[in-house]
């Protein structure tokens, strides 16, 4: 992890999302590599976002922003659902 930031409470959620799209776009965080045709393409940082609660609104705010993302959902328990197979799934990417 590179990043975390919690936003106060109250902050506007478009305020939010455009935090967001600034932090990921920072030119020290996005990296490149070259498409078949020796272009340079930019490859931005991973972003997570947590959607418990009012986390959904945000959501979709970042995803109109043309932002990828994943959604993670953080519940209480006593065991761990599908979180194992998320992370491998994603690290293969």
């Amino acid at each position: 992890m590179r990043h975390l930031e919690r936003y106060p409470l109250r902050t506007p959620y478009p305020e939010i999302a455009e935090g967001v799209a600034a932090l990921v776009r920072i030119k020290h965080l996005v990296t490149h590599t070259t498409d078949e045709m020796l272009n340079s393409v930019p490859l931005y940082p991973k972003l997570v976002i947590d959607q418990t609660g009012v986390g959904a609104p945000v959501a979709d705010l970042i995803a109109a922003r043309g932002l990828e993302f994943r959604s993670v959902i953080i519940t209480g328990g006593e065991k761990a659902h599908g979180g194992a197979q998320f992370l491998r799934a994603w690290a293969r990417e």
